[in-house]
């Protein structure tokens, strides 16, 4: 995760800025409506927003503990000064918390960073308490542009003109089979950004009771 790491260490001031990217400005305003409905019914106490990045799709009004969890010690530090939450600096493959801590955790655009993504479902349903809901969110990739995509990373143009890259996984659909492994009721919400491009889907799974 350090190349990860080193990427969003460089763009995480201006990743959600939605007039320096405004697309990414539209994902983040259907995964949050997305999760606000679903925490409204679910009702967890305790929440993990883990790779939360510069803005947290959960609130910490939402639920009574939301935990944001992240690689980016600055931007964290940023977090922490604005919104009234514990922050944690941690390694997604192998985040920190005891059994069954949380009753929902959310991932977004998290797990093509991933590399062994059986495993890391696996530790993320050891995190979860009986009957809790892991989400997972992640673009289409069979839709991505391959000039942006080429294999194995993703091509980021800064606000200032540059490029850099960061590591990737083509293992959507396979992270979506493990999860209905998990749980065959698992649900699919999706949701058009850029036409034929970017479709951001959201896979939500609950863990065995």
């Amino acid at each position: 995760m350090e190349s990860v790491r080193d990427f969003y260490n460089k763009v995480w001031r201006e990743y959600a800025d939605p007039q320096s990217h405004p697309m990414v400005a539209r994902a983040l305003e259907f995964q949050a409506a997305a999760l606000k409905k679903r925490l409204l019914r679910e009702k967890p106490r305790r929440v993990l927003d883990l790779g939360c990045g510069p803005a947290p799709i959960a609130k910490p009004h939402w639920a009574p503990l939301v935990v944001y969890g992240d690689i980016v010690l600055p931007m964290l530090l940023d977090l922490k000064g604005k919104l009234p939450a514990p922050t944690v600096c941690l390694n997604a493959t192998h985040p920190p918390f005891a059994t069954g801590s949380f009753q929902m955790i959310w991932c977004s655009l998290l797990v093509d960073h991933i590399g062994d993504v059986r495993s890391w479902v696996s530790e993320l349903m050891r995190l979860l308490d009986q009957g809790g809901v892991l989400a997972l969110a992640c673009w289409d990739q069979s839709l991505l542009p391959p000039e942006l995509y080429p294999e194995g990373k993703m091509l980021y143009r800064t606000s200032g003109g540059g490029v850099l890259a960061a590591p990737t996984y083509r293992n959507w659909k396979e992270a979506k089979r493990i999860l209905l492994e998990h749980d065959p009721a698992t649900e699919i919400d999706s949701r058009v950004i850029v036409k034929d491009r970017y479709v951001l889907e959201i896979a939500w799974t609950r863990s065995r009771a």
